[in-house]
């Protein structure tokens, strides 16, 4: 967030980790309204199952394969895992590439239940594809996206479901003309460059709705977890199932003393790491939860409003008593002191203009 002066402003981001993508390349072309069929927002996916995306603000190549459970693999996963007596589960949870393998088959990107994500370091993540009944226009999911080239021909199709999933905090939206997910950061409402002017009236209730489907909350939500999952997690760990391997065996040597000892190490590590990282996580959760209070235009009447309710396009009133935002703001009218030393690392406030 940025200390501000009283002053009107449009909200342009939804979240406060809103990070730049390869796709800002769609603002200034938007502007200059010309079409250039290799940004890689007009390309269309070749292979239908797989894409692979730059995150720009990290400086990676992730690639994104569509993935559904298989009846016959989660069959016999599970037969393997009590023929092994939990052995294979364990390996497979310490490399979840067998997992998938065993477990998952290839679909769509646009039917899949599961997006897997591989960065170029090999590290796999697996994330659920959410669907939502939406009712609204493909150009009120993309925004200015679908106003040139060929796509400007479905921009009044209803788009009934909107699948999404959300990775390292960027969330990314399914297209199904381009059958490939594209990341919500390269949205820009396409009535901002066709009337300008209309940016002043903020949001309507109605379009609210549709944009709290695709945007979500403007929060950054660190997800704890429970206890008892966290102590598995630990347990599991191959370091402490070598540990335990090694107290059996010399146990059955008859080296009790040797055994307990690392019994005891063991577990007090295993309570150390616990409670460090809860520590950690509600250090994260407070470092990154922040509310207040905000006056919004919606319907042409302002009311009162919270933080984590902004949208892009909202139109909200920067009060006196209001010294930090938590979005990013396009100034519309009044004068503006900014102190952007958090993030320029400039030691003079600097004056803004509408």
């Amino acid at each position: 967030g940025l200390p501000l002066d009283d002053s009107d402003s449009e909200s342009s981001g939804s979240e406060s980790d809103d990070s730049e993508s390869s796709y800002e390349g769609l603002a200034v072309d938007d502007i200059n309204e010309s079409y250039d069929h290799k940004l890689p927002e007009y390309v269309p996916n070749s292979d239908p199952l797989m894409q692979r995306v730059y995150l720009d603000e990290e400086g990676i190549w992730i690639e994104v394969r569509g993935m559904s459970y298989s009846l016959l693999g989660l069959l016999m996963y599970r037969l393997m895992g009590i023929l092994t007596l939990g052995v294979m589960p364990l390996l497979c949870r310490w490399v979840p590439r067998w997992r998938i393998w065993w477990t998952m088959r290839a679909e769509r990107l646009g039917d899949a239940e599961f997006a897997v994500v591989t960065d170029e370091f090999g590290a796999v993540t697996v994330e659920r594809v959410q669907r939502r009944p939406y009712g609204g226009t493909l150009e009120s999911v993309f925004g200015s996206l679908t106003r040139k080239g060929p796509l400007c021909k479905h921009n009044d199709d209803i788009v009934h479901c909107l699948a999404t999933f959300a990775h390292r905090y960027y969330g990314f939206v399914y297209h199904p003309y381009l059958e490939k997910f594209l990341p919500n950061t390269c949205w820009r409402d396409s009535a901002w460059t066709r009337a300008p002017l209309s940016m002043r009236s903020g949001l309507s209730c109605s379009v609210q709705e549709l944009r709290q489907t695709i945007f979500g909350a403007n929060d950054m939500h660190i997800a704890e977890k429970p206890l008892l999952r966290l102590l598995f997690d630990e347990v599991l760990n191959p370091f402490y199932m070598f540990q335990a391997g090694s107290v059996v065996l010399w146990c059955f040597d008859d080296y009790y003393y040797y055994a307990a000892c690392i019994l005891l190490i063991s577990v007090a590590g295993i309570a150390e790491t616990l409670v460090e990282t809860r520590r950690n996580t509600r250090k994260i959760q407070e470092m990154a939860r922040f509310t207040c209070a905000v006056r919004v235009l919606r319907d042409g009447a302002w009311r009162d409003s919270r933080a984590e309710d902004m949208l892009p396009g909202d139109v909200f009133e920067v009060v006196p008593s209001m010294h930090i935002l938590p979005c990013d703001a396009v100034l519309l009218e009044g004068d503006c002191i900014v102190n952007e030393s958090m993030l320029t690392g400039e030691s003079v406030p600097v004056a803004k203009v509408p």
